[in-house]
């Protein structure tokens, strides 16, 4: 766990390896590759009608936020089967 204070010079945030740099890049191409479409089409009905569709590119950060917030809760969970399927 890091401390509180870092010392001077030392950064608080632990420093990530090469591959683990590489993987967070390839995920990120990956995605924005993945949903591409999904974001040009976001940027028209937005632009059409921004009252509904105006917060449609924030859902994601404000997702992950929630995710990151409640990452020990939810790597704490024990998988389990949802009985409707």
């Amino acid at each position: 766990m890091a401390t509180a204070t870092a010392q001077a010079g030392e950064s608080a945030w632990p420093r990530l390896s090469p591959a683990i740099g590489a993987g967070v890049a390839l995920i990120t191409a990956a995605y924005f590759g993945l949903f591409f479409r999904w974001f040009e089409r976001q940027a028209l009905l937005s632009a059409d009608a921004m009252e509904d569709w105006g917060h449609a590119f924030l859902i994601p950060v404000i997702s992950a936020f929630f995710v990151w917030r409640n990452r020990e809760r939810i790597r704490e969970a024990a998988p389990e089967v949802f009985w409707p399927g």
